[in-house]
């Protein structure tokens, strides 16, 4: 347990579409909305728009994507997305989209999707194995929703020589870690906690507009609360 959900329980008025029945240790039980089928996911989505919190979390989204293939294949009358030759799996993939960015539009303004991770093995370019660790779920629907995050990040529990556990959260993109962030960041690894999280951003909160930095309208230069904190550029090879 790296403390993926316990993170998000400390987000002001969150609340949760539980798909694995775990926010029961971190939430309380009028912010949970048990989701178990597409259903359950619509009620829940329902119950949100009239609630109106300031932070929606989905945990797990691996489940979930379950969830919502199994409703897919179905209603579709088959076990299987390949039993539909040619275009099964391109129909149940452009579902799972939509319903994915419907959760993520139209229901609530902060929404932070939480996910397993899969240890992948890969070569490097210089032709070294590594270990890479990445939201489990199929890769074009994972790069997908990358474009609609402001930001990736990691939940990392280590040991200390004392067996004292640490957990961090990580915010980038290497060898080893799927993650980034579209916004001025300090640190890319710091406590895994909401103030370590808020106070690692490098903007104005009177400045900041995300709408007009997705679409390019303001320069994330421009919401810098000092001139000063800019990050330098850097540029990393191998």
């Amino acid at each position: 347990m790296s403390g993926k959900t316990t993170f998000a329980s400390q987000f002001e008025n969150a609340y949760i579409i539980s798909t694995d029945g775990n926010a029961e240790y971190s939430f309380e039980p009028d912010k949970i909305l048990r989701v178990r089928n597409y259903k359950e996911l619509n009620d829940a989505l329902e119950k949100v728009r009239k609630i109106k919190p300031d932070w929606l979390i989905v945990d797990t989204t691996s489940y979930l994507i379950d969830y919502l293939r199994f409703y897919w294949c179905d209603k579709n009358g088959v076990e299987h997305e390949s039993e539909i030759a040619y275009k099964g799996y391109t129909m149940l993939r452009s579902f799972l989209w939509e319903t994915i960015v419907r959760i993520a539009n139209d229901y609530c303004d902060n929404v932070m999707f939480i996910s397993h991770e899969q240890e992948i093995i890969e070569k490097n370019k210089f032709g070294r194995e590594i270990s890479k660790f990445q939201p489990v779920f199929e890769e074009k629907l994972r790069d997908q929703m990358s474009g609609l995050m402001a930001i990736i990040a990691r939940t990392v529990k280590s040991i200390g020589e004392d067996g004292t556990a640490k957990y961090e959260l990580h915010i980038s993109h290497t060898d080893d870690e799927f993650g980034g962030s579209r916004l001025a960041i300090k640190e890319t690894a710091i406590p895994l906690t909401k103030k370590a999280f808020d106070d690692n951003f490098i903007i104005s909160s009177k400045k900041f507009d995300a709408e007009k930095i997705m679409t390019g309208e303001t320069k994330v230069e421009d919401t810098y609360a000092k001139k000063d904190e800019a990050p330098k550029r850097k540029s990393i090879i191998g």
